[in-house]
């Protein structure tokens, strides 16, 4: 029996696989959503964008008390450095697979963001989940410029 019309083959922040990676926790500032690019703001507090300095991808975590969902202000926040994660797609934006990433301030991916995320690259084409959502493997080498 397939299950394939009913699984998701993924879920944004999860982590691709089990490569060496680097992942730290940042306090977060501001809700931020799993699978999406983030930055430091001037307090060193993790926002969605780019912020003053660029962190990394929101992995998920299944610790969240509240919402399932985000982080939101005040939690610790895992944050892929280096490595593969899956990651939000700016709705109705296209990606190329062995692209360059590029993110818009809400941490969203596409081929046509405003922001290059430096040594980052798209690994896959967009997967659209049951939900409608779209994500796309990304593999991450830091340090960020």
């Amino acid at each position: 029996m397939m299950y394939s019309d009913q699984l998701d083959p993924a879920f944004p922040g999860m982590k691709i696989d089990s490569r060496d990676d680097l992942v730290e926790s940042f306090p977060v500032g501001a809700d931020l959503g799993f699978g999406l690019v983030c930055g430091k703001d001037a307090s060193g507090l993790l926002v969605p964008g780019s912020g003053t300095k660029l962190a990394g991808i929101s992995l998920q975590t299944h610790t969240i008390p509240f919402n399932v969902n985000k982080y939101v202000k005040t939690d610790c926040a895992s944050i892929l450095r280096r490595g593969g994660v899956w990651a939000v797609v700016t709705p109705g934006a296209s990606v190329t697979d062995e692209g360059p990433v590029k993110f818009a301030e809400d941490g969203t991916v596409s081929d046509n963001g405003s922001k290059a995320l430096p040594n980052a690259v798209f690994r896959s084409d967009k997967v659209t989940l049951l939900d409608g959502t779209d994500i796309v493997s990304v593999e991450l080498h830091n340090p960020f410029a």
